[in-house]
């Protein structure tokens, strides 16, 4: 629950917020695949755009339909151990059982 990341995007740009860390930025036009981070690049152009996708998560984060009411054992409770999509933290298949008592798969 320390590692919370948060994310916007719009049609060409996708910006994630991770508290404590400086913000990450991609180009989804010209990088589909997300591997170079323009987070910390410098240019006029981008300083606007992270500016404008800052202002964007927090005002979405502000909405009143974006509070979570349930404590981290609830929702746990309700989405099972495995956590989605990067588990982080894990090095290798075998920690991954050790940590989660169930040998990795990917999804069908």
């Amino acid at each position: 629950d320390q590692a919370r990341m948060i994310m916007v995007r719009d049609a060409r740009w996708k910006y994630i917020h991770s508290e404590g860390m400086r913000p990450m930025l991609f180009d989804l036009e010209n990088d589909p695949d997300e591997l170079h981070d323009l987070g910390a690049a410098p240019g006029v152009e981008l300083d606007a755009v992270r500016a404008r996708m800052e202002k964007a998560l927090y005002k979405w984060a502000r909405r009143y339909i974006s509070r979570i009411t349930l404590t981290p054992e609830q929702i746990e409770q309700m989405t099972g151990k495995e956590p989605p999509g990067v588990v982080i933290g894990v090095w290798d298949e075998a920690d991954y059982a050790a940590t989660f008592g169930k040998p990795w798969r990917l999804e069908p």
